[in-house]
């Protein structure tokens, strides 16, 4: 199917100008010639006025030219054109916290998100960031699933992460360990650089050895990044029922940000942990320091199929319409 996209709806809104000055031009063009009639007799008008060649149709022409310019910066595209993107970059997988603790409303500065709707915004900034990198999904609770294998597919990695919910892993609980084993897993075999692991959790490890996991992904070549989803001081964990889950004793259970325990692991693979906030720093520190530590790598290449872009012919229209403008002008007196 042939592309159509108009990058810049918004700005389909400034053709209302062009629209004006046509609208203006052609009804002051009628009082004139209204007005010469009441003055001058016909007989004596061509003696003393040399009448325009274009007429009204030197102002259409005015206001064609201007509505294809505003329509050109509006970005107008057209057509398919299919290109050939070769990734060099790193390997960045994606292990993301989906169990029950993540539907804590906690987050800092984001007042109404649940700690997984802000750990999915942050993976969708870090997709518009990414350049020649391949990504990769795991999500875990009480067990790990690799959700999306590593990808140079932006666009197909953004509809995974949108359409994750906890019940796309069954089993309660918060295995972090078992989530850094199958990431490590997930790269490619026999290759031991350009591979980080981007752990979006809460912290809290309720099955395996972390710290074994860990040493088995430094191993591997792989650093491990953290980004803490929560508060210290903890919140309820709301129950799909209606009201908050509760310990044998009747107490709310809290659900804390464990901010020690992702330190530990980062310092044991090389990585870093910063903790999520609303502004861009977070991600730009884990970013870069993905860039900065992790060697990068040939990633093959891809195909993208876009919309060609047709400003130039609209900006050519533009220019020869206000070329004939210019010759129908003509002069208006003697």
């Amino acid at each position: 199917m042939t592309s159509f996209v108009i990058e810049r709806p918004w700005m389909l809104w400034f053709l209302a100008v062009p629209f004006l000055v046509t609208l203006v031009g052609i009804q002051g063009e009628r009082l004139g010639h209204s007005r010469l009639a009441r003055l001058v007799a016909p007989r004596l008008q061509p003696l003393l006025v040399t009448r325009s060649p274009g007429g009204f149709w030197r102002h259409i022409v005015i206001g064609a030219s201007l509505a294809a310019l505003v329509i050109a910066l509006a970005g107008v595209r057209y057509g398919d054109v299919e290109e050939e993107i070769r990734g060099r970059g790193v390997d960045v997988m994606v292990a993301l916290d989906v169990s029950d603790s993540m539907l804590a409303r906690d987050v800092e500065s984001d007042a109404g998100l649940t700690r997984l709707e802000r750990a999915k915004r942050e993976i969708l900034d870090l997709l518009a960031r990414l350049d020649g990198d391949r990504i990769g999904l795991v999500l875990f609770a009480g067990d790990a699933v690799l959700q999306l294998p590593l990808t140079l597919d932006y666009e197909a990695a953004a509809l995974f992460v949108r359409e994750v919910a906890p019940e796309l892993v069954s089993t309660k609980g918060t295995a972090v360990a078992k989530a850094i084993d199958v990431a490590t897993l997930a790269f490619d075999a026999g290759v031991a650089e350009g591979r980080a692991i981007i752990l979006i959790t809460d912290g809290e490890d309720t099955e395996g050895d972390v710290e074994t996991a860990a040493t088995k992904a430094k191993e591997a070549g792989v650093r491990v990044f953290g980004i803490g989803i929560g508060r210290s001081e903890g919140a309820p964990i709301p129950l799909a029922g209606g009201g908050f889950r509760r310990d044998t004793r009747g107490e709310m259970v809290l659900s804390r940000l464990d901010e020690a325990q992702l330190t530990r692991i980062a310092s044991a693979t090389g990585g870093d942990v910063v903790r999520s906030t609303s502004g861009d720093y977070d991600l730009e520190r884990i970013y870069a320091g993905i860039k900065a530590r992790v060697a990068a790598r040939e990633l093959g290449s891809r195909r993208r199929v876009h919309g060609k872009d047709r400003y130039r012919v609209l900006v050519s229209l533009a220019a020869a319409g206000l070329m004939l403008e210019s010759i129908l002008r003509g002069r208006r007196t003697r």
